[in-house]
């Protein structure tokens, strides 16, 4: 009798302890399962707010949904994607200011030109440059506070840029042609830019050198009626007669340097892109949102699914009846 009565007894003590286990386990599992939703709410927020922070405020993408906008909050940097717009306006006409520059500036910046690191660049059509940079202080307060200004102005009044978009110039340098050196440095062969638009700004006298001179060829866009236009089969020659004389033009008109025969013809040429930053800063937002939104996946993977029923702090108590 005393055996059974203690073997009941550690019965009952064990249905007990069983008992209070499930009551634990199913409290953590609880506990677990409101966790995980609160984890799977945050998520959906930070999916959200992810997606909308990329969207918001980023560049639209062509000056046409710019226009399209009816909110009134379009970006002043569009990222001219359309390809006709950009069609058009790399093709733009050549267009000469012959009263461009001052005969002080020019003579400041050649001289500067002259002093400076002269290099054979570009293989594909090698040139001899000085890169703007390696100029004078003077030289580059010029043609960047003095010159850019105006040549920027001219190009979007001339092939009708928005005044929102941002003409900016990658590359400038000082380029001379010999007519006693390689026949390589004596011109360039027919080609097309990289950039949209090209400007060239002569830097000494006709009279110190024979030949010389910008030559296009193919197609051309007129900006006052909206058309391309073939240019004579010959091409259309564009010699400069004093310095100081500005040609600018889309960068993808076909164009060649006319030889320099004798003597040396310096220019600034400059090569522009245009909203080249604003591209770039949709690029960057597009990849944020994008890193954004494998992240938050990511947050959910490891937390939203997190259902697995923690282990008791208890541990079972298990009896065998005899």
């Amino acid at each position: 009798m005393r055996r059974d009565a203690s073997a009941s007894a550690l019965a009952r003590h064990a249905r007990t302890s069983r008992a209070r286990e499930h009551r634990e386990r199913t409290r953590m599992t609880r506990i677990s399962l409101d966790g995980s939703a609160s984890k799977c709410v945050v998520t959906f927020l930070f999916t959200i707010v992810a997606f909308a922070g990329g969207a918001h405020g980023r560049p639209l993408t062509t000056t046409a949904a710019k226009f399209a906008d009816t909110q009134g909050d379009a970006t002043k940097c569009a990222c001219v994607s359309d390809a006709r717009i950009r069609f058009r306006r790399s093709r733009c006409a050549p267009k000469v200011d012959e009263q461009f520059a001052r005969d002080d500036d020019v003579a400041a910046v050649l001289a500067s030109a002259k002093a400076g690191r002269w290099r054979v660049q570009n293989e594909a059509y090698p040139t001899v440059d000085v890169d703007f940079h390696d100029l004078n202080v003077h030289a580059r307060d010029i043609v960047h506070q003095k010159w850019w200004p105006t040549i920027r102005t001219a190009m979007k009044t001339r092939c009708q840029y928005d005044s929102e978009d941002f003409i900016t110039p990658y590359r400038v340098v000082v380029s001379k042609y010999a007519g006693d050196t390689d026949t390589r440095f004596r011109s360039i062969d027919t080609h097309e830019d990289f950039g949209e638009m090209t400007f060239s700004i002569l830097l000494n006298d006709p009279g110190e050198f024979e030949g010389g001179g910008t030559i296009f060829y193919g197609e051309a866009w007129n900006p006052k009626n909206d058309t391309i236009f073939a240019l004579p089969a010959r091409g259309l020659t564009i010699a400069p007669k004093r310095p100081g004389t500005l040609i600018f033009h889309g960068g993808q008109v076909t164009h060649a340097s006319i030889p320099v025969n004798s003597g040396i013809r310096y220019l600034l040429i400059g090569f522009s892109t245009v909203n080249k930053e604003c591209c770039a800063s949709l690029e960057r937002a597009q990849a944020a949102t994008f890193i954004g939104l494998c992240f938050a996946a990511l947050f959910a993977l490891i937390f939203c699914f997190n259902f697995d029923t923690p282990p008791s702090p208890h541990r079972s108590l298990r009896v065998k009846a005899s």
